[in-house]
This record gives structure tokens, sequence and C-alpha cells, in this order.
């Protein structure tokens, strides 16, 4: 037990850029765009210093927020072109957030939980857990979903504003899955790294051994909407995002090119071909069928759902990483966040 939470730190650091000695090859790297544009289309919005790391994003409306190292959160309301800089009440690391209308919900390290109006303070949030909390979800009915590492995994149903323990029975789990690696037991239980609360209460979660988990009643009750189809053996990939339209289309990316998508809400899922074998951080798609990848040194583009890829070109996404990926509704173009708080705008 004790080796393998070592490597789930590892794996997470690696995953988000923090493994010991990155910063200095991520940071290190020029800037291959100027604000305005690169030889790749995409345009560098805002930036600050190499040590400086953004490493979640969320839009509502025009409306969104960026969260990152040591507290930092930035802010724009007009679909990303300005952003403006604040502090959280906190030195720790925000390292997933949401935004539903008004209302805000960040998590970080530690099991910090953070909430506030977007015209309000920021409170802190008792969260009865002191493991990294990865990501976080909500609805526009209150229901919130955050999780994390060894398995955490959190449910509200007030926006926020209080939260309970609400894990899978990861051992009833085991008995679907039908492999030899199993979610729980000796291994212990998974690292959570994505989630999704849909409009009408359906949950997704993502995390370690290449699994997608659903729920259709509010997390009441959980299935496997896929396990991984690695050779027995073989290490699975862990999901490290994933995104799924009010259309029912969606995909999940994480590490080793994990590609997965679905287009019935995320019942069920099948790998995709791509051109990357590095690990995949989020994505995000349109309706006209423009998808968009971010990773580690890595960047994707579909024009036809998927069907095929283009590797973006440029030498900042061949040299660092972007960790998040959303898409404001008026403007449509996906932004992404990541080194050195970098925040770039790439074209669909």
């Amino acid at each position: 037990m004790k080796y393998r939470r070592l490597y789930s730190v590892l794996a997470a650091w690696l995953a988000i850029g923090l493994a010991p000695g990155a910063a200095a090859i991520e940071g290190g790297a020029e800037p291959a765009a100027e604000k305005g544009g690169s030889d790749s289309g995409y345009a560098v919005l805002e930036e600050t210093v190499p040590h400086e790391r953004l490493f979640a994003l969320a839009f509502d409306g025009d409306r969104g927020i960026a969260v990152g190292d040591l507290g930092m959160v930035m802010w724009t309301r007009d679909g990303g072109t300005t952003w403006t800089r604040e502090k959280a009440p906190t030195d720790l690391a925000l390292l997933g957030v949401t935004m539903v209308g008004d209302r805000v919900i960040a998590v970080g390290q530690r099991g910090l939980i953070l909430v506030r109006d977007i015209d309000g303070s920021w409170r802190e949030i008792e969260s009865d857990t002191e493991e990294r909390l990865l990501n976080v979800d909500a609805n526009a009915n209150g229901l919130a979903y955050a999780v994390g590492a060894f398995g955490t995994v959190l449910r509200s149903a007030d926006g926020g504003e209080t939260w309970r323990a609400a894990a899978p029975d990861w051992s009833a789990l085991d008995e679907t899955a039908e492999s030899e690696t199993d979610i729980s037991g000796a291994a212990g239980e998974p690292t959570m790294n994505a989630v999704q609360v849909m409009a009408n209460g359906t949950v997704l979660l993502g995390g370690e051994i290449a699994y997608v988990l659903r729920s259709e009643d509010r997390g009441a009750n959980w299935s496997l909407a896929y396990r991984s189809q690695v050779p027995p053996g073989e290490i699975k990939p862990a999901v490290n995002g994933l995104r799924v339209r009010p259309d029912g289309v969606g995909f999940a990316v994480g590490q080793a090119g994990l590609l997965l998508k679905t287009t019935d809400g995320g019942r069920s899922w099948r790998r995709l071909t791509t051109p990357a074998s590095g690990n995949l951080h989020a994505v995000v798609s349109a309706s006209d069928g423009a998808v968009v990848v971010v990773g580690m040194r890595v960047a994707l583009r579909s024009h036809d759902e998927g069907a095929t890829w283009e590797v973006l070109e440029g030498l900042d996404l061949a040299l660092n990483w972007y960790s998040d990926v959303a898409a404001a509704s008026g403007t449509g173009q996906p932004v992404a966040v990541g080194h050195s708080a970098r925040i770039i705008r790439i074209p669909k």
C-alpha cells in the first residue's frame, strides 16, 4: 500500500507538471507566441512568470475563472479576452474549479474547498478530508461533486455549502469489472481525476485504471461505463479529464494518449486512434464537430468529432503543458490554461 500511494502521488505530479525538476524544464522554454498570434494560430491572452501555474478553468456564459498555485485566481467577463488577477484566502494550490450562474466552487490541496458568489467573498467550507481534491463540478440544481486522491469522492446537495463522503462501493464495482486489475482491494482505491455533473443529475467520474463510472440517480448507484481494454499485465492509463455535451456527445482523455468518445451521454465509450502518445489532460468539444485536447507537450484538434486529428504546431505547445481547456458561450473558441500561468485561445 505504501508504495502504491507513493506511485499515485508521483503519477498525479506528472499529470499536472508538479514532478520534481519539471518546473525548470517547463518554465525554461521560450514562449513561441506573442500576444495576438503564432505560427499555430493560437493567441496568448495572459501569462505571468515561469514558476506560476494555472491548473483549472471554468466558464458560465462569457464569465470565466482560472485557478492555480498559492491561491491564484484569474477572472474574465468577456469570454477570456481580458483577465484580472486576485488572491484567494489560501496559500495552497487550487486544482479544480466550477462556475454555475453566480456560484463558484474551487478545490485543492489538503481537502480545501472554497465557495463564493461571483461578486462576493471566498469562504472555506469543511470537507472532512485531508486528501488532495483534484476536480469539482456542479449543476444549476445545487448538486456538486468533488473528487481526488485515493478514491475520495464528496457530494453536496446545496451548491457546495455542505459536503459528505460519497465514494462508490469499490468492492461491488470490482465484481462487475471482470478484470485482473481490481478497482479496490489490495491495490487501494483509485485516485479520481475527472468529474461531470449533468443538468439531469447524471454524474460521471474518471480516474486511475482507465475506468469511467456513471450514475443516473445523483450518485445513489454507480455502474462501469468504460473499463480499460489493454492486454493483461500492461499498465492501464488513468482518465484525466472528460466532458459530455447536452446532446450526448463527449470525450474523455488520459495518460499514454488515451482518448475516448461517447455518443449516448456517457453510457458507453469507445477508444479513438490519435497521433498522440503522451499525457492528455483536458478536452472540449462543440456541436459543429470541433474538438480540442490539451496535455503534456501536446495539443490536438479535430474538425469532425474525432474521426481525424491534427497535432497543433508551435514550440510552446511542443515543449510545455496545459492542464485545462474550456470555451465561453459567446466566442465559442477554446481557451487553455497551464504553465507560467499562461492563458491561450486556440481556434477551433
